[in-house]
């Protein structure tokens, strides 16, 4: 018996070894037919305290955002691949700040490799420029790439990082994701702030075929602040910012446009798009907020401010006071100006506009007079009065005079079931799900962050720093040109009001706009029909897959895929039919409404 059953053990023992191998064998085999496109996003372990956790969740939020297939690796498993092998597969890594300052030296040897070989890398900050002990090295480990050596530690010490503002070439600014306004002389510029200061490296040149995109300006000296370069087969892009960081910190644009311009400019990665049917959108935000604007709507609506053609987000504060109770200069928006607030129903959707009353509430928010339920409170009655009149939920909000403490008005936008708020942080970028001192605010609620024009937002603003209606019309017109042409979102903000500091020039701002979407090159529609989408859009499964001579593309959403584009690089395969095409893509839309697809590309 003793023996029967050892032999039965052992079947049974081959048998579960047998069925291992044959499921390894499957897996082998699956890896060697079936390989999916992915960019990488390296980190290393060591790096990965709480500040780098946060840096490697903001480039995640914003890839993800921003369509990319990506993977997130240690640096340790990169370096166990072939660099010649996996170009295929892998057309772009990047090298974040914070979480590749310090790694092993192997390091520059691999990526030497894969970039010769026709790999493409991003480089941030201080990518490599300490060991595993933590120390300062000579040269950063990409210098040799990059051409750059932006660690003179060992030459200024403590003087090596400074404070710099960050100043574009023109002539490279038209391929780049920086709005129109959100540039001084070329210098990035902020909401109130006017031209920026950033942390940067100081650093030095040390090859040649170097493209400078960007210089850093500290004192009177200049150093690099973008640097592309070809490197044999592949390329090189050096940024001088800390991109991660400037995100978590509830500064989105320069991360979203360096990754944007690299992948989609240089590196020509597959993605699917963040924009409707590949069509560029623009949110026009009216706030209204006072008993002026009594006169203001029936103006608007008589001289074409609000046209049919376009779908308006129309803030309102509601209560019947703005600066003091009593005062009767609110919108009063459950009385005497309910006739005013009804008239905007044909116009798009009508949000809250802050606390029952204006000023009033901003003032309070600002001196730290109110706990969060009384925040929640005047937030809460101003949505039920609009929602008593207008018979539908409020979902889009915008602060009084911007005054938005986060994560705290977020979270409780997100308790009141709302989804979509305009932002002066992360002004002049994409709507995103914004961060703030490190952490994402909320899962499920999209920041609308304002343009900018200059240090200015809204037309008072331009007026009060004398800018002149034709510059003010410039803008406005480039404004719509931008989202045109980069096929992105953005809001614009101010108030009724305002309109008469500048009213040829908005009214043919509103006519140009017009003229656009009438052609079918723009979306002109509120946060909320934006929000829609992109959120949709955020939960889509795709993948970009070699099989054999074809590549194959497969997305998935629970919630439908209609109006979602595909981004297919030309250098890949051959797409015989296909919607839209530029220098390096072709662009396929998916029109039905559909919760699976495949399209199939032909290599060349």
């Amino acid at each position: 018996m003793k023996v029967k059953r050892q032999i039965f053990i052992f079947v049974i023992i081959l048998f579960l070894i047998t069925l291992m191998l044959i499921k390894i064998n499957i897996s082998t085999n699956r890896e060697n037919n079936q390989k999916s496109i992915n960019v990488l996003l390296v980190y290393f372990s060591l790096n990965l305290d709480k500040k780098g956790i946060s840096v490697l969740n903001a480039y995640k939020s914003v890839l993800k955002e921003e369509g990319i297939p990506f993977k997130t690796i240690d640096v340790v498993e990169l370096l166990n691949k072939n660099p010649k092998e996996i170009i295929k597969f892998v057309p772009a890594v990047i090298l974040p700040d914070r979480i590749t300052t310090s790694m092993p030296e192997d390091v520059k040897y691999w990526f030497a490799d894969y970039v010769k070989s026709g790999g493409n890398i991003f480089v941030v900050y201080d990518a490599g420029v300490k060991d595993i002990n933590n120390l300062y090295r000579e040269k950063p480990l990409f210098t040799h790439i990059t051409g750059v050596n932006y660690c003179l530690y060992k030459k200024f010490r403590d003087r090596a990082y400074s404070l710099g503002k960050f100043r574009f070439k023109r002539e490279i600014l038209k391929n780049l994701d920086i709005p129109p306004g959100k540039t001084i002389n070329n210098f990035l510029s902020g909401y109130k702030y006017g031209i920026l200061t950033y942390p940067v490296a100081l650093n030095k040149i040390e090859a040649e075929n170097i493209n400078v995109l960007a210089t850093v300006v500290v004192g009177n000296k200049q150093y690099v602040g973008v640097a592309l370069r070809d490197f044999g087969k592949g390329h090189s892009f050096y940024v001088n910012l800390p991109l991660g960081f400037l995100k978590a910190n509830s500064d989105d644009l320069p991360l979203r446009a360096m990754l944007r311009f690299f992948l989609h400019e240089v590196a020509v990665v597959p993605y699917i798009v963040n924009v409707p049917d590949n069509k560029g959108g623009l949110v026009i935000n009216w706030h209204i907020d006072s008993s002026l604007d009594w006169k203001s709507i029936p103006m608007m609506i008589k001289k074409g401010y609000y046209s049919k053609h376009l779908t308006y987000s129309s803030h309102v504060t509601a209560g019947d006071f703005l600066e003091k109770p009593g005062d009767g200069l609110g919108f009063d928006a459950c009385g005497k100006g309910k006739k005013y607030l009804k008239m905007l129903k044909p116009y798009g959707i009508t949000g809250s506009h802050g606390g029952w009353a204006h000023n009033w509430f901003a003032r309070k928010l600002k001196n730290g007079e109110f706990t969060r339920e009384e925040i929640k409170r005047y937030i809460k009655i101003n949505n039920e009065c609009l929602e008593k009149v207008l018979n539908y939920k409020i979902v889009e909000y915008s602060a009084p005079i911007g005054v938005f403490p986060q994560p705290v008005s977020a979270q409780i936008l997100e308790e009141l079931g709302m989804v979509a708020y305009y932002y002066t942080g992360d002004s002049g970028s994409f709507p995103n799900k914004t961060f703030f001192n490190g952490k994402k605010v909320s899962d499920k609620l999209y920041a609308f962050p304002v343009m900018v024009n200059g240090k200015n937002a809204s037309f008072y603003e331009m007026w009060k720093s004398g800018m002149k209606e034709e510059d003010v019309q410039k803008w406005l017109y480039s404004v719509v040109d931008f989202v045109v042409n980069r096929r992105t979102i953005r809001l614009i903000y101010s108030h009724p009001y305002d309109i008469p500091l500048y009213p040829k020039a908005i009214r043919n701002f509103i006519r140009y706009a017009e003229k656009k979407v009438i052609e079918k090159e723009l979306y002109v529609i509120p946060m909320y029909a934006f929000y829609s989408y992109l959120n949709r859009f955020s939960k889509t499964v795709f993948a970009f897959v070699y099989r054999g001579d074809r590549l194959e593309i497969l997305l998935e959403n629970r919630e439908g895929l209609n109006n979602i584009p595909i981004a297919i690089p030309k250098n890949l395969c051959r797409l015989k039919s296909y919607d839209m095409e530029d220098k390096h893509y072709y662009y396929f839309i998916i029109k039905e409404s559909i919760k699976k697809f495949k399209l199939v590309c032909n290599r060349w």
